[in-house]
């Protein structure tokens, strides 16, 4: 929903934050969106 959001993909966010599982975001975690 925050790809959705922000008009990106799951990929493009995942790659841009080096997040090795994607499904995994914490609360409170900063996420640059691409």
């Amino acid at each position: 929903s925050i790809a959705r959001l922000y008009n990106t993909t799951v990929w493009a966010i995942a790659v841009r934050n080096n997040l090795g599982n994607s499904n995994l975001i914490y609360a409170g975690q900063v996420l640059i969106i691409p």
